[in-house]
């Protein structure tokens, strides 16, 4: 599947344009196209709306169809992880009183699919530097998986 810089990058070439010519005439620098063409940043609505304009290609629409294919992966997950739960809860000796947190931070996590705070981030092709700054998002995605994988390890038919 091409992400959304190679198919900028395809519509491009396609119009016989350069980077430099595509920065002219959307107002970008040209430095902004190189990144977004190599998938080094997640492009601003306006920056695509810009790009749309000169080369006829819906890049928005495009952006939000590779984004709910990415998120699809979160949801399915959550969906098992509910599953689990409800299998937990209903068919095992379920104590509340001690593991009361397990419902909580499903809950948490719930809210937080569902409200958008936890999604599978936009990937860069290649790490350019390390960031220092603590990524929540991953932190999340990190967390996710972890009390998935904590839940399914509990059901004895699995493991």
């Amino acid at each position: 599947m091409m992400d959304l810089g190679e198919k900028i990058k395809s519509a491009r070439s396609a119009k016989g344009m350069t980077q430099k010519e595509l920065a002219d005439k959307t107002g970008l620098s040209e430095r902004t196209i190189q990144r977004i063409e190599n998938h080094e940043v997640e492009p601003s609505v306006y920056s695509l709306n810009r790009i749309s304009e000169v080369l006829l290609f819906d890049c928005t629409t495009e952006k939000n169809r590779i984004m709910k294919k990415r998120n699809q992966i979160l949801y399915t997950i959550m969906f098992i992880w509910t599953l689990a739960l409800c299998f937990n809860v209903f068919f095992t000796s379920f104590d509340f009183t001690s593991r009361w947190w397990e419902l909580l931070i499903w809950l948490m996590t719930l809210i937080g699919v569902i409200t958008g705070q936890i999604y599978i981030p936009y990937q860069k092709k290649r790490l350019t530097k390390i960031s220092s700054r603590f990524d929540f998002c991953q932190f999340g995605e990190a967390l996710l998986f972890f009390i998935c994988f904590n839940f399914l390890s509990k059901l004895p038919f699995i493991f």
